[in-house]
């Protein structure tokens, strides 16, 4: 999309262009439903509607907040940047979920195999029941998880505070989030209200869409910017400042700006990290799920 945006192809043409080179048959279907909305005049972001599903979450806001600031291109360029560095990381941590699964499962399986040629029927009754028990509360609690409101908070904020990957979970965040921001207040033709919930509804954590809010709030109350800016509790001590000192000085979009450029740059970093970290549980769990496997046989 960013090649064919920057090529100065109409949203209808790039959607269409796009959806020629995917090889999935029901994406490629869903792209040209988005290219004939844009080609009646349908906004980009309404228009990407039908691809929800197979989109991060944050994509189509974060692309609405690049469309009212007249700034598509740039935002699928940050998007694609984005993307590259997110899709390995959310794959290999699809990966980790599975992990306890199989763990339990496999060893509950070889018991299970152990005692069909070795045990009385008793052992034989006890063992399918331990194995039915592990993959049954296995699946109640992803499901719990997944589904209740409590589960998804808690998955929510074990993600943000998990060491190294919470950090990544933080600075993805924070990138649409300023990156919004900036785009919005560059354009201008907004209050400072309405642009802070539309670059808020671009960041994928709650927890972070819910602390960041407070700088809505905090204006709405009747607080200065510059107070309002240093509410958030998950802001670094360097980006209140920042942002504390831009407002104060009237230079509100050069703080931003910096505070952009900071993050995106440091989050190219945590990314990087949380991959190498991620790869290297996974590594040790497979081993230990094939050791304990081995230690059961035995």
């Amino acid at each position: 999309m960013k090649t064919c945006l920057n090529a100065g192809l109409s949203n209808a043409k790039a959607l269409e262009t796009t959806g020629n080179h995917i090889r999935n048959s029901r994406l490629q279907a869903a792209f040209q439903q988005a290219s004939q909305a844009a080609s009646r005049g349908t906004p980009l972001s309404d228009a990407l509607l039908p691809l929800r599903r197979h989109l991060p979450a944050f994509v189509i806001p974060f692309v609405h907040t690049g469309e009212i600031s007249g700034k598509s291109a740039e935002a699928f360029e940050h998007l694609d940047r984005l993307c590259e560095k997110l899709v390995p990381i959310q794959r290999i941590t699809r990966q980790l979920w599975l992990i306890p699964f199989s763990i339990i499962s496999l060893g509950a399986l070889a018991r299970l195999g152990i005692v069909l040629f070795l045990g009385s029927e008793q052992a034989i009754q006890a063992s399918v029941s331990q194995l039915l028990q592990a993959v049954g509360t296995l699946i109640l609690l992803g499901f719990l998880l997944r589904t209740t409101v409590t589960g998804r908070t808690l998955a929510d904020y074990l993600l943000t505070e998990i060491p190294y990957i919470g950090q990544a979970v933080r600075g993805t965040s924070f990138s649409l989030f300023f990156q919004s921001l900036n785009f919005l207040y560059k354009a201008g033709g907004q209050e400072f209200t309405t642009m802070l919930s539309l670059a808020t509804a671009s960041v994928p954590s709650e927890r972070i869409r819910n602390d960041l809010e407070q700088i809505k709030t905090s204006v709405k109350s009747g607080l200065t910017l510059p107070e309002a800016m240093t509410r958030p509790k998950l802001f670094s001590e360097e980006t209140r400042s920042f942002l504390a000192t831009g407002a104060v000085a009237g230079r509100l979009e050069e703080s931003l700006d910096k505070v952009t450029a900071e993050i995106t740059e440091s989050l190219d970093a945590q990314l990087d990290f949380a991959k190498l970290v991620l790869a290297r549980l996974m590594g040790y769990a497979v081993v230990g799920a094939i050791i304990g496997t081995i230690q059961i046989f035995l």
